[in-house]
């Protein structure tokens, strides 16, 4: 087997018991270069990647890819988890620099029939609400994640130690405020149009006597709800 075995592989065994090729390389491993399982006829692939400083996890389309069950990529540099290989059964992200995962893989992961296995810890992940729904998500896997109970935040708490009320009480501390702030204003607002709607013909003519904001009113306005004009006529003659 070891005849086979790419130049970038320290070791390339096979597992009989469960038709399995297990492969230790480095980064620089080609895709293609992996043995064809099929002629070998084994039927799965458990690849390690550890410590070369991958940024992504590595994909291929091609068969023999495919086939990895299991997929070892401790102490690296991914940032995030992009992909989801179809048939994996286990996936160590130990030690990498994840902070989140999207709903997309998310999705994956919920919709896999075939992952049992994933170790997280040692990543600095983000711990805010904004991050709620991996950080519930991961409280939903918690027996799928092996080292659940070691997984911590990027500021060193704990997984496990972590409740929504905290991580979202600034959240809700500032909801609460605006809410109160915006009913004072509707409030205030709602008493300056009934103080107006009960007083607007006062307000209107003291407005219009000190020559503010005529626009608002006119003297025509003013006297519409007069029942009678009067006039005065004086005269030098008179009297």
């Amino acid at each position: 087997m070891q005849k086979r075995c790419p130049d970038a592989c320290k070791s390339c065994e096979k597992r009989p018991e469960d038709k399995t090729l297990i492969m230790d390389c480095n980064k620089n491993l080609t895709i293609d270069l992996i043995p064809d399982i099929f002629k070998l006829r084994l039927e799965n692939i458990e690849l390690k990647l550890e410590s070369q400083n991958l940024t992504e996890m590595p994909w291929s389309d091609s068969k023999n890819f495919q086939k990895i069950t299991k997929l070892f990529l401790r102490n690296n540099s991914i940032h995030q988890l992009t992909r989801l290989l179809p048939n994996l059964i286990e996936i160590d992200l130990r030690d990498n620099k994840m902070t989140t995962m999207d709903e997309k893989i998310i999705s994956m992961i919920n919709g896999s029939t075939h992952l049992r296995a994933m170790s997280l810890s040692g990543n600095p992940w983000k711990c805010e609400c904004e991050n709620l729904d991996f950080i519930n998500f991961a409280w939903s896997i918690r027996e799928t994640i092996l080292d659940y109970n070691e997984m911590t935040c990027a500021n060193g708490d704990f997984f496990n130690k972590l409740s929504a009320d905290n991580l979202c009480a600034m959240k809700n501390r500032i909801i609460v405020i605006t809410s109160i702030i915006l009913g004072l204003i509707s409030l205030l607002i709602g008493v300056l149009a009934a103080f107006y709607y009960k007083y607007q013909k006062q307000i209107k003519m003291w407005l219009y006597s000190h020559n503010l904001f005529l626009w608002l009113v006119t003297e025509e306005e003013l006297d519409k709800d007069k029942s009678f004009d009067a006039f005065g006529s004086y005269s030098h003659q008179d009297g």
